[in-house]
């Protein structure tokens, strides 16, 4: 997944290195993402819950600067109340009586994210690369579903990668949610965070991995953790078909989960 994933991948947190800025003499750039993800776990209960999110999004780039609009179809199975933000599940939530009955499966749209960021090098000599972005998350997925917030929320965050040379790069990420008011639950505003390694296996395929952290809105749970591989392969199209895996380290994590996303831009 991209940094600009549908964030963040990344947002998640799905968290890729942060590509260096190229210099687009034409003007805008604009691109879509498709992406169908799979994940199961039992989040502390009994018996597992399992989550199918089909994300998509549409950005446009000018330099390094980008805006970008995304949002997903989701399907929960299980028994397990999940919260679902930007890239995925985030984690379960005491919601009492408010809570869906046990082993339904509901399915719908789930929060629209609008988002800003800008990627930079300190100096055009460095092999340092800076992304800051920043956005909100719009009440659109059904709360009652567990298909989103039932608020609006404000995020942000910082990423910093370096390339080592060899084709290798590391990286860390820090960001931050605002959390809106909720009708049914006190939740916390968060934070997440993350490091990566990349290395370009060729001029068209990368190989990363990343460790993610993400603070629960609820205090009643554990935070959210996991680990994960991720190959992306570059097309002559300029476009960009990236596969994962992770496996959660914590209760409040998917035990594991996957998928594949398609990057294709379409207009410059």
């Amino acid at each position: 997944m991209t940094i600009l994933m549908i964030a963040a991948l990344a947002g998640e947190l799905a968290m890729q290195p942060v590509p260096a800025p190229e210099e687009n003499p034409v003007g805008f750039e604009t691109a879509v993402s498709f992406g169908l993800d799979a994940s199961s776990g039992d989040y502390g209960l009994a018996d597992d819950t399992h989550v199918v999110f089909a994300p998509v999004s549409i950005d446009i780039t000018r330099g390094g600067f980008r805006a970008a609009v995304s949002g997903a179809w989701a399907t929960i199975d299980g028994p397990a109340d999940i919260f679902l933000l930007d890239s995925g599940p985030a984690g379960r939530r005491d919601r009492g009586p408010a809570a869906p009955a046990a082993d339904t499966e509901r399915s719908g749209l789930t929060d629209l994210s609008v988002e800003i960021g800008w990627t930079f090098s300190p100096d055009p000599l460095s092999a340092w690369v800076v992304d800051i972005s920043a956005g909100v998350s719009l009440p659109t997925g059904d709360e009652d579903k567990g298909l989103g917030s039932g608020s609006t929320d404000g995020f942000g965050a910082v990423a910093v990668s370096r390339d080592l040379g060899s084709a290798s790069t590391v990286g860390a990420v820090a960001g931050y949610r605002i959390v809106g008011d909720r009708s049914d639950f006190e939740a916390r505003d968060v934070s997440n965070g993350g490091v990566f390694v990349s290395h370009r296996l060729s001029d068209r395929a990368t190989v990363a991995a990343r460790l993610d952290w993400r603070q629960s809105s609820d205090e009643s749970f554990d935070d959210q953790a996991d680990a994960g591989l991720s190959l992306s392969w570059a097309l002559n199209t300029g476009a960009v078909i990236t596969t994962h895996v992770f496996a959660g380290l914590s209760d409040s994590s998917p035990a594991f989960g996957g998928g594949v996303s398609l990057r294709a831009p379409f207009g410059r």
